[in-house]
This record gives C-alpha cells, structure tokens and sequence, in this order.
C-alpha cells in the first residue's frame, strides 16, 4: 500500500458559530494532482489556507509523511504556493523573482542562479530572467509565480485558483500547461478552483466539496459517470435527474412507468443520473435498451452539437445530438422515443450524504 504524502484528518475550521471547515478526511499521494471543487464559500480555500499554515485549524490534524505538522509555521512547511494574484514583486527582475524563496533561505550565488535557470527551462521561460513583471504577458507571469514556487524543489505545490483571471483561450493553455510543469517537477499538487471542466481536464482525483463537508471524492471519470448524489450531478455538467419509485427488490419505476433496475446495494431514495449526450433519438432502440415516450419542447443550435429538450409525463429531460449532416432534425410538438442502455444511467442518492473515499486508484497523466 501506497504510503499518503499529506494526511487531513477530521480537519475542521470554525469562525465563531460558522463551521467553514466541517470535519474532512483526505490523502495525498506523491506526484498526485488533486483538486478541491465547488461553488463559493464551500471551504476549498480554506481548507488549502489551512494546509499552507496560513490558517489554523479549529480541529483535527494535518500529517507529513505520518508526522502532524498542524503546529509547524507556514515558512517551515516548505510547500510552493501559487495564487490567482500571481504576486511577483514589480521592482524585482524575472529572475529575482523567482531567486526570492532561495534568498529567503540563505543559498546564494552559483547555487541560487542555477536554481533559477533550471526553474526558467521547467516553465519555458528560457531567457526571460532579465525582463520585469509588466513586460510580461499573463500566462507568462503565471508561468513565473509556478517557477517561484517549484525553484527550491517543494514535495507539494499548492495552487489557489490560480488561472481565474486569465481569458479563456489562455486559460485552456494553461491548464495543460500547469499539468505538464507539475508532472516535470515531480511535486504533488493541491489545485482549488470552481471551474468543473478545469477540474475534470487537470487532476487524477477530484474532491467535490460543498457546505464544508466532501460530497465525493474520485477520479474525474468516476465522478462524471458515476456521482454519489444529486448535487455531484448537477455540479460536473449537465445531468438528467430522474426519481425512481421503489416498487419492489431489485426494481423501481421512473416517469412514463418505465421500470428500472435497482442492484443490491442501491441508494435509496434513488435518482437515476442520465447524461444528455446518452439519451438516444436517432435510431429505433435496440434490444436491452431502456426506452421512454417523450415530446420535444425546444430545440437549442450550439454549434457542433444540438440540444433537444423533451418531457415525459411532467418530466423534463434533455438530450444532445450531434451537428452533423444526415442527422434527423427535430421541432417543438415532435413525438420521438428516447432510450439509452441501462449502462449509461448511474444511480444516485437524492440525498447528500458526505463522503470520505480517499482510496480510489491514482491515474497518472
């Protein structure tokens, strides 16, 4: 068994009768990229504050390779940090930028510039060292804060949504990016973000937090095609959200009365999750398929896809459809048959129930 870089144990962070923090539980691998989402005010930040040493926890402890360094000083933790305000000093060069954390722990000259320079090829700034903060480009000086916080060569990298105010092209660059310069480094890395599709590109296992507690922890796929609950759901894109209506063992019935099954082990309630790129309507269903009655009530153009909504006996539903030539187009008023294969659905709790999973496998990049 894998033995965890960074343990969080019944963390918790109170600000008077506020539980900002309320109680988790995770691991951290070497060389792991995980990232802590969820909306606003749900305790990411807080969580990575706490980790860093910037904040204290109320409770619980935080371990190093099985040591509690809960008491130890954030300058003594010895972790990179990257924030969304890149942070670079505006009268200091590239290169005394990134030499900062070296100066700040006495390695000086031959030492501290070859430091520099191989912090300056990790992030392909090559040349740069001379050049000052506003002569840069965003994603440059987001490049320069990674290598000021790699350049003393951390176990761990923390990064608090740091790509938040970069344009969406440069922000797609630099996800990839990031990947790369952390995998280089060797380091593990704990990424905040609110951003769902930056979560599921970047990590090896997501965190999906909410109300200061973890919902689910997995990889981005296992959240994806298999969330715990309604609200992992409808975090990680769109979801169809059908109740099921228990009608026995093993089986329940969903709008339309159609009947599901319900393998041993079932959340109940239930909620069968369906993604709208699985709900079919361009082809008769086959054999084993799961298939329901709908109207079309909209139609939306999106470009290299189409959204279909639909309802089935009050049910709202929505299907994608591809945009390409030779695909049946629909209208409002239009009655289709919708179906999927029982496999394309996955069941889910209507109710949220934390989770503490912090064992699933670790996929590298």
């Amino acid at each position: 068994m894998t033995t965890a870089l960074l343990t969080l144990s019944s963390l918790e962070k109170h600000y008077g009768e506020a539980r900002a923090v309320a109680g988790i539980d995770l691991s951290l691998r070497a060389g792991e990229f995980v990232t802590l989402l969820g909306p606003s005010g749900c305790g990411k930040t807080t969580t990575l504050m706490m980790v860093a040493g910037f904040e204290t926890p109320s409770s619980g402890d935080i371990l190093l390779d099985g040591a509690s360094i809960t008491a130890t000083p954030a300058s003594r933790r010895g972790f990179g940090m990257v924030f969304q305000s890149y942070a670079l000093f505006p009268h200091m060069s590239v290169a005394e930028n990134i030499g900062y954390p070296m100066r700040m722990r006495g390695i000086r000259g031959r030492a501290r510039a070859k430091a520099v320079d191989e912090a300056l090829e990790l992030v392909r700034l090559g040349g740069f060292g001379a050049r000052y903060p506003a002569q840069l480009s965003g994603g440059q000086q987001q490049r320069v804060a990674l290598a000021r916080a790699l350049v003393f060569r951390p176990r761990l990298l923390l990064m608090d949504e740091p790509l938040g105010a970069l344009d969406k092209n440069l922000r797609d660059e630099m996800q990839a990016e990031i990947v790369r310069i952390q995998r280089d480094s060797g380091a593990a890395a704990i990424f905040v973000t609110h951003d769902q599709d930056e979560a599921l590109r970047m990590s090896d296992r997501v965190v999906v937090m909410r109300g200061g507690k973890i919902e689910q922890i997995d990889t981005p796929s296992g959240l994806y095609d298999r969330p715990a609950t309604a609200f992992v759901a409808n975090f990680l894109g769109e979801s169809n959200l059908l109740e099921i209506d228990r009608t026995g063992p093993g089986e329940g019935v969903i709008a339309g009365g159609v009947r599901v099954p319900l393998p041993p082990g079932s959340p109940d309630p239930a909620m069968l999750v369906l993604r709208p790129e699985r709900l079919r309507l361009d082809a008769a269903a086959p054999d084993g398929a799961i298939a329901l009655p709908v109207e079309v009530t909209g139609v939306i153009y999106r470009g290299s896809e189409v959204a279909v909504d639909l309802t089935c006996g009050g049910q709202a539903l929505r299907a994608l459809v591809p945009n390409r030539s030779g695909e049946r187009s629909f209208a409002p008023g239009d009655t289709v048959t919708a179906w999927w294969r029982p496999e394309d659905g996955a069941l889910a709790s209507r109710q949220a129930k934390p989770q503490t999973i912090t064992e699933n496998t670790h996929v590298p990049h």
